[in-house]
């Protein structure tokens, strides 16, 4: 296996997106692209990447690989990254290698230890409940919210998401609406009310810097799921577990 991507502080996004839900993941390469599917340890959130062999400069795979590192390891190392410069990515030996190109050249190369060997399945859910958000009126939401309590609920109206914070002196509200642009391409079931984690909520919303907008679905008693994009090459979705109310 021999990979090139041609954005290294995009590719630096890319692996932080994954470390909002799990630190130590396996990546399944094969001929058509990559994926990483990984469960946090409460199984309360799950984190679904996958790009596509076209978003890579070079992308050299023969069959099915799995190699299983520590993604904090490479964050470190790439935090000094710019948009211009390449990475090249290739196991040697007990190592995940990269070299990074720019205006010099530096390698680093972080363990590879045992991984998992069977395929996560995804929730199996319908949820009917559908929008898109831009991805500044989500960080406002948990910026705001987390001073106020630990839980979000969404509450749907025929053309209005509420998503609500409240503590047991304060509360926050954001109403996202189709005549201010914070509720698009949108199919809403009104009534449906269900409420999750706000910390796991604002690490995946942290995580998403370098998207405009999110795709956010969701039911009454079903998990959230939140997907973003990397142009037509990629995804990231998120599965976010519905959270009981005391």
């Amino acid at each position: 296996m021999r990979l090139v991507f041609g954005d290294a502080k995009l590719l630096r996004s890319i692996l932080a997106a994954v470390s909002a839900v799990v630190d130590e993941v396996t990546l399944r390469v094969d001929p058509e692209g990559l994926n990483v599917r990984a469960l946090d340890l409460a199984e309360v959130s799950m984190v679904d990447l996958s790009l596509k062999k076209e978003a890579f400069e070079s992308y050299e795979v023969g069959g099915e690989e799995r190699i299983a590192f520590r993604v904090s390891d490479v964050l470190k190392l790439l935090r000094s990254t710019v948009p211009n410069e390449k990475v090249k990515i290739e196991p040697v030996e007990n190592q995940l290698r990269f070299q990074v190109t720019g205006s010099f050249t530096r390698s680093f190369g972080v363990p590879i230890f045992g991984g998992e060997s069977k395929n996560l399945p995804l929730p199996k859910v319908n949820l009917k409940n559908r929008f898109t958000v831009p991805i500044a009126i989500m960080a406002h939401l948990v910026q705001n919210g987390k001073h106020v309590s630990d839980s979000v609920k969404l509450e749907t109206q025929e053309k209005r998401v509420t998503l609500s914070v409240k503590g047991e002196t304060s509360s926050f509200n954001v109403d996202l609406l189709p005549e201010d642009g914070t509720l698009v391409d949108y199919v809403l079931v009104a009534g449906s009310t269900v409420s999750y984690d706000l910390t796991r909520l604002s690490k995946i919303v942290s995580a998403l810097d370098f998207a405009d907008s999110v795709k956010v679905a969701y039911d009454a008693d079903m998990p959230l799921r939140i997907t973003a994009s990397f142009g037509s090459s990629g995804e990231v979705n998120y599965y976010l577990a519905p959270k009981v109310e005391r």
